[in-house]
């Protein structure tokens, strides 16, 4: 009976906690939005991919805290956990878009160094 307490209240939390994300996704994708102008879809089209992104980032870094939970309760702890919390800390924090965001223009950056257009 404590475990399932403890599971209603753990997914409450996660939930909660993702829809504080799912909202503040949509907040600083419109902040962006008010930036960039050459857009050509609308910008609640945007807002809604950065919410829902937020939202599926926060509740899938939950999700590996849950694994790596369980994990540790049976008594397995190795390198496969120390990721674990990494990707959980990366998820449950919100900043799983901002870093495909940062991944996004590194590569960008890269490409643009690397492709000449003086042919």
């Amino acid at each position: 009976m404590q475990s399932n307490c403890f599971a209603v209240i753990f997914w409450l939390v996660a939930s909660v906690s993702s829809i504080f994300w799912a909202v503040y996704g949509w907040y600083y994708e419109k902040h962006l939005n008010q930036k960039k102008t050459d857009r050509v879809y609308p910008e609640c089209l945007f807002c809604l991919g950065a919410a829902i992104s937020e939202f599926l980032g926060s509740m899938g870094g939950w999700l590996v805290l849950w694994i790596f939970s369980k994990r540790y309760m049976a008594g397995a702890f190795g390198n496969v956990d120390i990721a674990l919390i990494v990707l959980a800390i990366i998820g449950i924090s919100g900043y799983s878009y901002r870093l495909i965001e940062v991944f996004s223009n590194l590569t960008k950056k890269v490409k643009d160094k690397y492709t000449t257009t003086d042919l």
